[in-house]
């Protein structure tokens, strides 16, 4: 084989695996969500909504919606977490693992947090 045809075939290849590979990950997360019960994915959901990353109708269904508001879920985790936690959704594990975490409340202090009453402000005004 000529030796331009060779790394014509290699380059190809490469390529091939290049742009398969996000369209695997998404899809490995998108069958791991739908794995889930019709109970859970809707739990999923109401705590990306909660967190104001889900602004979705809270159905269960898989969307582009679901898919933007999880990793943005995993992002903000990672973020608020400086890179202590960080949710791993290349690997079916690391998906299993978030979706769980979701799904049971988990994240929320992370995702939401709670809002404190005692600020110095409310305290000032409540004391006026």
């Amino acid at each position: 084989m000529r030796p331009f045809i060779r790394s014509g075939i290699a380059l190809a290849l490469a390529a091939a695996c290049l742009f398969s590979a996000p369209a695997a990950r998404a899809d490995a997360l998108r069958d791991a969500f739908l794995g889930l019960s019709s109970d859970s994915r809707r739990a999923v959901q109401t705590e990306l909504a909660r967190a104001e990353l889900y602004l979705a109708p809270t159905d269960g269904h898989w969307s582009s919606s679901t898919d933007r508001a999880l990793r943005r879920g995993a992002d903000k985790v990672t973020q608020v977490t400086r890179g202590a936690i960080h949710p791993n959704l290349s690997r079916p594990q690391g998906i299993q693992l978030y979706l769980s975490a979701l799904e049971s409340g988990k994240l929320a202090d992370l995702l939401y947090p709670k809002p404190t009453t005692e600020n110095g402000l409310f305290s000032y005004f409540s004391a006026n």
